[in-house]
């Protein structure tokens, strides 16, 4: 079943200076597809708590014509806020299908899951934030263009088809808008107990365009990830000389943190002053200050 807007029990409640049209979707799963069109704002998805409230599909592609169109929900609303929910594609490693895909402006998502394959989550355009959220996958599970800031969440790696190298990001950033990126601040990375080691490698990232950016600070690695840390695209990618590329890493924990054997790319950033990490606090990567005391999620604005 296919649902435009929302549905369930709906109130309006005051957050700060902002409405918010809350629907409740009670413990359950929910077998749809759903899209919250662009005309709509300050829209709140209330569930019963993350694996108690879930909203699942199986689309993917070749069905369907491409990846952008696969999402269980599909978020363009502006001032948007989820929590307590599970956001599901079932469809297998095989292939590309997207469980929540986000190009809603100043979204946010809090205590949440999301939970697919092969491109489980899009942020695909403007300025978002995760907290507390658990996000499964192999290939590019977060991928595209937003500028996102993820917040004590957990990356769980799940076991790919035979051959595939599991990778966490595959940011988008292209030269026409550099304002794109993907933080990942006092986040953990975890293996699901079906990824298969050591014959899997797992990376943080690859670059889906030569300006791909992607930092992760404070975090906690486990030894699932590859020494390296990040991989080329495929055959043909030159990222490993770009200087437009930029990966960073910034006082990660946990044996899967040592940069002793990283890439030697342009674009790799061993981070050790705080002058350059600040950079990407919430306070200054998505200008956290003016918009997300209205939601009353919680969040942390500096790097301390």
């Amino acid at each position: 079943m296919h649902k435009t807007i929302v549905t369930g029990h709906r109130s309006t409640l005051t957050l700060a200076a902002c409405m918010y049209t809350t629907s409740t979707f009670n413990a359950g799963t929910y077998d749809e597809v759903i899209t919250i069109t662009s005309s709509l704002s300050h829209i709140k998805l209330l569930g019963a708590g993350l694996h108690r409230t879930i909203i699942t599909g199986h689309r993917s592609t070749p069905t369907m014509d491409t990846t952008y169109t696969t999402p269980t929900v599909n978020e363009s609303g502006s001032d948007f806020i989820a929590e307590g929910i599970t956001f599901r594609n079932t469809v297998g490693p095989q292939h590309r299908a997207v469980a929540l895909l986000v190009q809603g402006d100043r979204s946010v998502f809090y205590r949440c899951s999301v939970e697919g394959y092969k491109d489980t989550l899009s942020p695909l355009q403007g300025i978002l934030f995760f907290r507390e959220c658990y996000i499964y996958g192999t290939a590019d599970f977060v991928f595209c263009n937003a500028r996102a800031v993820f917040q004590n969440c957990i990356l769980y790696a799940r076991n790919p088809i035979a051959g595939e190298d599991v990778t966490l990001t595959a940011q988008g950033r292209v030269i026409t808008d550099l304002r794109g990126g993907f933080v990942f601040q006092n986040c953990q990375i975890r293996a699901t107990p079906d990824l298969m080691r050591p014959s899997t490698k797992v990376f943080l990232g690859r670059p889906w365009t030569d300006c791909s950016r992607v930092l992760f600070m404070q975090s906690r690695m486990e030894s699932i990830i590859d020494p390296t840390g990040w991989r080329e695209w495929g055959e043909g990618s030159n990222a490993s000389s770009s200087t437009c590329l930029y990966y960073g890493e910034y006082r990660n924990t946990r044996p899967g943190a040592s940069t002793n054997r990283r890439v030697d790319w342009p674009g790799y950033h061993k981070i050790t002053r705080a002058s350059e990490a600040i950079l990407f606090t919430v306070q200054n990567f998505i200008n956290g200050t003016t918009w997300l005391p209205g939601t009353n999620v919680p969040f942390k604005l500096s790097r301390s």
